[in-house]
């Protein structure tokens, strides 16, 4: 059975997104991207992703390599336009991601910002794991 992979590098120059599709080592086709075309694919993968089957994990202790982005540049809206507090964080690969909190989970955040960099946010209430009976 052949391998087909999808081998992704930016151009001589950075000016495009190269993807090329390899069929056991042998490149088959090639499509160059501008910035615009990337983030469109980008957003299009994106959207794709969220109505597979497999969904991401809402857990966070499985095993998860995460690429933490350093001093990120953030907005609020100067309105709220959901039910609940909205930033956009800004992803240098990604760009702009928006989340909205419910209140509750904003002020337990700030709270975390604020006094408490050393620990660790506890999920909420209806996201902890039920426990389970001791054996026994």
């Amino acid at each position: 059975m052949s391998r087909v992979e999808f081998v992704c590098s930016a151009s001589v120059g950075a000016k495009r997104a190269v993807i090329e599709v390899r069929r056991d080592g042998q490149v088959q086709a090639e499509t160059r991207l501008t910035a615009q075309a990337l983030d469109a694919l980008i957003a299009d993968l994106s959207d794709i992703r969220t109505v597979l089957a497999d969904p991401v994990s809402v857990d966070f202790d499985a095993p998860i390599s995460l690429k933490a982005v350093p001093n990120p540049r953030w907005r609020v809206p100067e309105e709220d336009q959901h039910d609940g507090r909205v930033m956009a964080l800004r992803h240098p690969g990604l760009g702009w991601l928006a989340f909205v909190f419910p209140h509750a989970e904003a002020v337990q955040i700030a709270r975390w910002l604020v006094h408490g960099s050393d620990k660790k946010l506890s999920p909420k209430a209806s996201d902890k794991p039920k426990s389970k009976p001791a054996a026994g």
